[in-house]
C-alpha cells in the first residue's frame, strides 16, 4: 500500500514543528494594492483571478475565468502587452510591461512566467516620495560615489543604508547580515530620532526561516506597503492547467506569511521594503527598510532605483571585503608562494610544510595544523592528540570535496571531550588520493557576548486553544548570552589559500607518483635483465665448474702418491674452492629464480615443512647437540612451499651455525596480532625463528640481508656464501610479507616474518 502524500505546509496549517517548511509561495492570496491574473501562456485565456478583480470593472473574479485577456485591455494596451509578454523568460523576476489606465485608474502591469502559465500583476501606482525624480537621481549618483569611497565593509554598509533612506523616505533602514548558522546581525542602521535602535542586535534563525530566505534570494526587492492588509484570495484555488495551487514565488504582490506580519506588528512597523544582498551568487544578507508612522507605498521609479542600488551594493561587496583584508590576503599569498617553492625543492611534503622559510602556521590565523598523508599524521602547533585528529579526519573526509570549514565543530562533528577543550573550528582541504589525505587548520573557541533581540530560546507563544506557533520575540529587550564552542569564522581569503595549497600539494603528489612509477618500471626492467643474466651465467658456470672438480679428484686419486706435500695441498684447495664456488652458484640460481619464477600459493601445513627441514639438517643438529623447538602446532597458510622451505632452512641453519652455546637451541613459532595502524589494516600472522646463538650487533642488522655480505670470515663458524639471508628476504618479499629481527649480542637472535600483505 502506498503512503499518503505529505501535506503541504502553508499559512493554514503551519506550526512550530513545521514552520521551517512552510511553502509561502502557495499562499493563494495577494495584497490588496494589486489585482492578480493567471492566464494561459499561449491563448491568453484567464485561468484565475484575485477576488478584488472587480476593481477592473469587467465583472467579478469568477466572471473573468475563461475569458480572453482582451476583455480587460483595450486594443492598444493588449498590443503592447503581447509585444512585451513575448520577451518574458520562465522562472524569472516580474518585468514591468507597461502602465495602463484601467477603469479610470492608472496601474503598472508586471508579468512573469512560471509552470506554463503567465502571471500578471496590475498594481496601483504608489505616490511619489518627497524627493523629486531629478533629485532622486542626484542622490543616487552621490550615494554611489560615497559607496566607492568607503574603505571597510561596515563603512560601506553604513553609507548604503543612508543612501537608501534618502531615496525611499523610510524611517528605519538596516543592513542585516546572515551568519552560517542562519542567525543574523544588524551591522549598519539609520533611524529617525525617537525610534529604538537595533544596531548590533542578533536575531535567531527562526526569525527568518529557510522558506523566507529562499524567496528573498529569487528577487532583488520585496515590498509590503501596508502591514495590516487583509489578504485577497485567488479564485479558483486550483489552477486548471497545473491542477495545483499557483506558485507565487516571484510575484511582487504575493501575500506574505502570517508570522511575518505578526512579527512586524510586534515591532510597530506599518510598511516594509526588503532588498536582497548577494555575494558570489549566495544570499549574504538583506537591507530592511521599515516605516513606523504609517503605511508607505513606493512607486515603480523609486523601487527601480532601490533595485539598482541592491545590485550595485552586491557587486561592490566582494571588492570592499578584498580591500579590507588586502594586507592579510597579501601575507597569505606570499606564504603560499614560499610553501609552493619548498614543495618543489624538498624531498618530503611534510618537511616542506613544517620547516623552512614558511610553515603552515606562518600566515593563516590558526592555533595548530595537521597533515594526514599516506596513513601518517604530523601535528604542528596547538592541536588535539593524533588519535582525536584521526577520528575527526574520518568525519571530515565524508564532507570535503575540495575544501570544507566549520566554526562550530561540536555541532558539525563528534569531538572527544579533550579535543573540544582545544578546538572549535577547522579548515580542511584534500591533498592526496585517499579520502583521509587531508590538510587541517584548527582554531580555538572564540568567546563573545551576543545581544539578542529578545530571548532566542523562547521564540514561541501558545494561545488559548491554539497550537504552538512561531512568534517574534515580544519584548525586544536585549537578551545577552555568551556564545560558546564557536571559533572565529573562516574568511573567504583563508578558504582560497587552503584550496590553492591543497591543489598544489596534490599536483606534487601526482607528479611524484608518476616519477616513482617510471623509476620502478625502469628498475623492474633492469632487475629482470640482471636476474636473467645471473641465472644464465650461473647455470652455464655449473658444468665447467663440475668438470674442474672431477679432473681435480681424478688427479688426486691417480697422482697423489707421486706428488709432494705442497702440490697435494694445492689440489685439496682446488677441490675446496670448487665446492665453495658450487655453493655460491647454487645460491645465485635460487636467488635469481625467486625474481622471475612465478609464485604458486597453495594451502600448506607448516608443521610438515618444518619436519622436512629438520630431516635435511639432521646431521648438523646431531653434530651440535642442538634442540629444535616448536612450542605449539604451526598453522596452515597460503604460500609457495618451495620458498617457505628455503626461508626456514636458511634461518634455522644460521641459528645452528652461528651458535657457540653449550646447549644450542632453535625455536620456531608464530603469534597473532590485530591491526593497529591508522588505516585500520588487518595484520597477518607473524612467524619467528629464535635462537640462543651469538647475536647480531645493532649496527649490523640492516646490512646482513645484502648479497654476499658476511659479518665473519669464511673460516669462522663454518663459513658461508653471504646469500642465505638475501634469499630469505627475497622469498618474504615475493610473498608480499615483511621481515625484521631483534637481537642482542651474546644472547641470541629472533627473525620475524609474514607471508602475506596487510589487508584493509
Amino acid at each position: 500500500m502506498s503512503s499518503a502524500p505529505e501535506q503541504r505546509v502553508t499559512a493554514k496549517n503551519v506550526t512550530l514543528e513545521n514552520c521551517d517548511r512552510e511553502q509561502i509561495q502557495y499562499s493563494n492570496a495577494v495584497q490588496p494594492h494589486a489585482v492578480l491574473l493567471v492566464i494561459d501562456k499561449n491563448s491568453h485565456v484567464i485561468l484565475q483571478a484575485s477576488a478584488n478583480a472587480h476593481q477592473l470593472e469587467r465583472g467579478t473574479a469568477r466572471d473573468l475565468i475563461g475569458r480572453p485577456l482582451q476583455d480587460i485591455f483595450d486594443t492598444e494596451q493588449y498590443s503592447r502587452f503581447a509585444e512585451s509578454a513575448a520577451k518574458l523568460k520562465p522562472a524569472a523576476a516580474p518585468r514591468h510591461l507597461f502602465s495602463a489606465s484601467v477603469a479610470g485608474e492608472v496601474r503598472d502591469v508586471f508579468g512573469h512566467c512560471i509552470d506554463g502559465c503567465m502571471i500578471l500583476e496590475l498594481e496601483r501606482q504608489g505616490p511619489h516620495v518627497d524627493l523629486a525624480q531629478s533629485q532622486l537621481y542626484r542622490e543616487l549618483r552621490s550615494g554611489i560615489a560615497q559607496l566607492n569611497a568607503s574603505t571597510t565593509v561596515v563603512e560601506f554598509l553604513e553609507e548604503a543604508v543612508h543612501v537608501i533612506a534618502k531615496c525611499t523616505g523610510f524611517e528605519r533602514v538596516m543592513a542585516y547580515r546572515f551568519h552560517p548558522d542562519g542567525s543574523g546581525e544588524v551591522v549598519a542602521e539609520t533611524v529617525h530620532k525617537g525610534l529604538e535602535r537595533y544596531l548590533g542586535l542578533h536575531y535567531p534563525a527562526a526569525d527568518i526561516p529557510k522558506p523566507a530566505r529562499r524567496l528573498f534570494s529569487l528577487t532583488w526587492l520585496r515590498h509590503l506597503p501596508d502591514v495590516s492588509y487583509q489578504p485577497i484570495p485567488i479564485i479558483p484555488e486550483i489552477n486548471s492547467a497545473s491542477n495545483d495551487t499557483v506558485d507565487l514565488s516571484y510575484a511582487f504582490s504575493r501575500s506574505v506569511s502570517a508570522m511575518y506580519t505578526e512579527y512586524l506588528k510586534n515591532m510597530g512597523v506599518k510598511a516594509t521594503l526588503v532588498l536582497t544582498l548577494f555575494k558570489a551568487d549566495k544570499l549574504w544578507g538583506l537591507i530592511s527598510c521599515m516605516h513606523h508612522s504609517a503605511p508607505r507605498h513606493l512607486n515603480i521609479e523609486v523601487r527601480g532605483i532601490c533595485e539598482m542600488l541592491a545590485q550595485t551594493i552586491s557587486l561592490l561587496m566582494s571588492a570592499k571585503e578584498d580591500a579590507e583584508f588586502a594586507s592579510y590576503r597579501a601575507a597569505l599569498s606570499a606564504c603560499l608562494e614560499r610553501l609552493t617553492n619548498q614543495l618543489a625543492l624538498r624531498p618530503s611534503i611534510v618537511e616542506a610544510l613544517t620547516t623552512g622559510d614558511a610553515t603552515l602556521l606562518d600566515a593563516i590565523d590558526a592555533c595548530g595544523a595537521a597533515i594526514l598523508l599516506d596513513s601518517e599524521v604530523t601535528l604542528l602547533g596547538r592541536t588535539p592528540v593524533k588519535k582525536d585528529v584521526e577520528r575527526l579526519a574520518d568525519q571530515i573526509a565524508i564532507k570535503v570535496q575540495n575544501t570544507w570549514s566549520s566554526d562550530m565543530l561540536t555541532t558539525d562533528c563528534e569531538l572527544t571531550e579533550r579535543a573540544a577543550t582545544l578546538i572549535s573550528g577547522v579548515l580542511a582541504t584534500r591533498i592526496g588520493h585517499t579520502e583521509t589525505d587531508l590538510l587541517l587548520w584548527f582554531r580555538p573557541e572564540y568567546r563573545e557576548t551576543v545581544s539578542w533581540a529578545g530571548d532566542p530560546s523562547k521564540p514561541v507563544v501558545r494561545g488559548l486553544g491554539r497550537e504552538a506557533r512561531l512568534n517574534p520575540n515580544g519584548s525586544f529587550d536585549v537578551w545577552r548570552s555568551e556564545v560558546r564552542a564557536r571559533a572565529k569564522p573562516w574568511l573567504d581569503c583563508e578558504i582560497d589559500f587552503a584550496s590553492k595549497l591543497g591543489r598544489g600539494i596534490l599536483e606534487v603528489v601526482i607528479e611524484r607518483a608518476r616519477t616513482f612509477a617510471k623509476l620502478n618500471q625502469d628498475l623492474s626492467r633492469s632487475n629482470r635483465e640482471l636476474e636473467e643474466f645471473v641465472y644464465t651465467a650461473s647455470h652455464d658456470l655449473k658444468t665447467p665448474l663440475r668438470g674442474i672438480a672431477s679432473y681435480a679428484q681424478i688427479l688426486q686419486r691417480s697422482a697423489n702418491a707421486r706428488l709432494d706435500e705442497p702440490n697435494r695441498d694445492r689440489i685439496e684447495n682446488i677441490l675446496k674452492l670448487t665446492k665453495r664456488m658450487d655453493s655460491v652458484i647454487e645460491g645465485l640460481l635460487r636467488y635469481s629464480e625467486l625474481g622471475h619464477a612465478s609464485l604458486t600459493r597453495e594451502d600448506v601445513d607448516l608443521n610438515e615443512v618444518c619436519q622436512h627441514v629438520q630431516e635435511m639438517l639432521a646431521v648438523e643438529i646431531q653434530r651440535k647437540g642442538a634442540e629444535l623447538r616448536i612450542p605449539r602446532a604451526l598453522p596452515r597458510v597460503q604460500c609457495d612451499v618451495r620458498w617457505v622451505e628455503q626461508i626456514l632452512l636458511n634461518l634455522i641453519g644460521n641459528g645452528l651455525k652461528y651458535n657457540d652455546n653449550e646447549r644450542p637451541w632453535v625455536e620456531i613459532g608464530y603469534q597473532n596480532r590485530p591491526g593497529t595502524t591508522p588505516a585500520r589494516r588487518v595484520a597477518p600472522p607473524v612467524f619467528y625463528v629464535r635462537d640462543n646463538g651469538i647475536g647480531i650487533a645493532q649496527e649490523n642488522t640492516g646490512a646482513i640481508f645484502r648479497l654476499f655480505h658476511r659479518l665473519h670470515s669464511q673460516d669462522t663458524f663454518g663459513g658461508g656464501t653471504g646469500l642465505g639471508l638475501s634469499i630469505v628476504a627475497r622469498a618474504v618479499e615475493r610473498h608480499e610479507g615483511r621481515l625484521w629481527l631483534e637481537s642482542e649480542v651474546g644472547t641470541g637472535t629472533t627473525f620475524f616474518f609474514t607471508l602475506s600483505a596487510e589487508t584493509k
